[in-house]
């Protein structure tokens, strides 16, 4: 009966053990915020220059976030950021293509 007993312990043991490992793993990649990007055109002699501006109201503790200008080619991008409530700019840059899309990608810090 001792077997029995130190096997159904091993068994808690792990199945514990394994429940607060994947708790762990769930809550390391839960990224999350509230936030906005825009498209801001500068006008100048010959094709028009754009930069994305990026803002977060709110990010969860494990995140940060980046604003993101698509286009053909290289995408304009912010630097990372987890500050709230400040605007982020990228670098200048021109769409000969277009690029009409902005966006704010979140991540894990």
């Amino acid at each position: 009966m001792k077997v029995n007993r130190v096997v159904a312990q091993a068994i808690v043991l792990a199945a514990t053990t394994g429940a607060l490992v994947s708790a762990g793993a769930q809550s390391a990649t839960a990224v999350g915020g509230n936030c906005t990007s825009t498209r801001q055109t500068q006008d100048v002699t010959g094709p028009n220059n754009y930069r994305v501006r990026a803002s977060c109201s709110s990010l969860q503790g494990d995140s940060k976030a980046r604003g993101i200008l698509d286009r053909n080619g290289t995408d304009a991008r912010t630097a990372w950021f987890t500050a709230r409530d400040k605007y982020y700019y990228s670098g200048w840059t021109t769409c000969i293509a277009g690029c009409s899309n902005t966006r704010v990608e979140i991540a894990h810090v």
